[in-house]
């Protein structure tokens, strides 16, 4: 009914007298070197993550991340691989299965940045810029943007990836800065949104995609979606 008992009353008494008669003493023992095991590795793991340059959040709606530098992770000892990967997930929540893991170790030894593979139960391993990211995903968030009616003075709040923002605007700048136009040549109503397929913006040297604007800003591509952006009335991106 019960498996310790099952061990403890038939298992190991038929062990002990058919095959090792110290299989007891022997389990114990294996017992002890165990914990000594993971007294020394909860002992190593914090110097190993130094160079990781590790980076865990939670983005607000439900999801987690965790990332490090994919080189620094790479300069390890192989040997180290399995348990480091695990470690970092768990700083960020996540349990991995030895099939997970292994799965994950060999994507990470072969991907190119920009690649990405899914684990399963909601887990996805991407890499990005130099860095390797895990990413529990929650439901979809629904971005909720902000409609600016007139130069008029005002303040709202946005929900864009997940992650909420104050919007603050009016004809005068305040003294945390931010961004300038000149009214009249705005298209009222203006919107805070999120990034949308095909979104350009006017730059000196011309229109250029925003997601190529993010891309060349080092923006990790599970944060692009987070990244707020302002349009006119006409859909252009200011």
């Amino acid at each position: 009914r019960f498996a310790r008992n099952a061990l403890r009353r038939s298992v190991l008494p038929e062990v002990e007298a058919s095959v090792a008669s110290g299989a007891r003493a022997s389990l114990v023992r294996l017992s002890a070197l165990a914990r000594e095991n993971e007294a020394a590795w909860a002992s190593v793991l914090p110097e190993l993550m130094v160079p990781l340059s590790v980076q865990a959040e939670e983005d607000g709606g439900g999801s987690w991340m965790v990332g490090w530098s994919h080189d620094a992770f790479q300069e390890l000892p192989a040997p180290v691989h399995a348990r480091v990967l695990r470690a970092l997930a768990g700083d960020a929540g996540l349990r991995l299965d030895r099939r997970t893991t292994d799965m994950a170790l060999r994507f990470l030894a072969t991907a190119g940045s920009g690649a990405s593979v899914d684990l399963g139960n909601g887990l996805k391993l991407c890499r990005e810029l130099g860095r390797s990211v895990i990413v529990a995903s929650a439901e979809p968030p629904h971005d909720r943007p902000l409609s600016i009616p007139s130069p008029d003075a005002g303040r709202g709040e946005i929900r864009v990836g997940g992650r909420p923002f104050n919007v603050r605007w009016g004809a005068e700048r305040d003294s945390s800065g931010g961004e300038a136009f000149d009214p009249a040549s705005l298209a009222f109503p203006l919107v805070v949104r999120g990034r949308e397929p095909g979104d350009r913006i006017r730059l000196p040297g011309g229109t250029r995609k925003i997601k190529k604007v993010l891309l060349d800003a080092r923006v990790p591509r599970q944060q692009r979606s987070a990244v707020p952006v302002v349009a006119d009335g006409t859909g252009r991106v200011l």
